[in-house]
């Protein structure tokens, strides 16, 4: 399989996403209802810190690649069509909201990249374990510098 980044790229992203969950711990964890997003009039939760988390991703992932689409839970109603471009960024600015705003250290920031609709990166920064988990396709996966492997049964 063709590489899909330099070690220069993922460098960045791994710098952007450590950055991005530790600015979640500096953050408030004041609470924003969304009443739209679960629909039938469901209610779902995001902090302040979702939306500046999210706002910061776009900003630098963006930068260095400003032809990927970006698509993420918190606007998911304002970027569908982002879902459409060649390369996609997926994007929970926190995945555990509910967490974090009731001061547990269990959550993390999520980022994917899919490729014409298909996953070909992942990755999750839990920002109070200092643990980036990580992955590329054809590339194995990685938990901070170490390959991780699912256990055989």
């Amino acid at each position: 399989m063709k590489q899909i980044f330099t070690s220069a790229d993922l460098s960045f992203i791994k710098k952007t996403i450590v950055e991005a969950g530790e600015r979640i711990l500096r953050q408030s964890k004041i609470i924003v209802v969304h009443p739209e997003k679960g629909g039938k009039g469901t209610a779902s939760l995001a902090t302040q810190a979702d939306i500046d988390t999210e706002n910061f991703l776009r900003e630098h992932l963006g930068k260095r690649f400003p032809d990927f689409g970006f698509y993420s839970e918190e606007t998911f109603k304002n970027n569908g069509k982002e879902l459409e471009k060649e390369y996609c960024w997926v994007v929970d600015p926190i995945d555990g909201t509910l967490n974090f705003s009731r001061g547990l250290p269990i959550f993390g920031n999520s980022v994917a990249l899919f490729h014409k609709e298909k996953p070909i990166f992942g990755a999750i920064y839990f920002p109070h374990f200092k643990d980036y988990f990580w992955a590329v396709k054809g590339q194995g996966a990685f938990r901070n510098t170490s390959p991780i492997h699912v256990r055989k049964l």
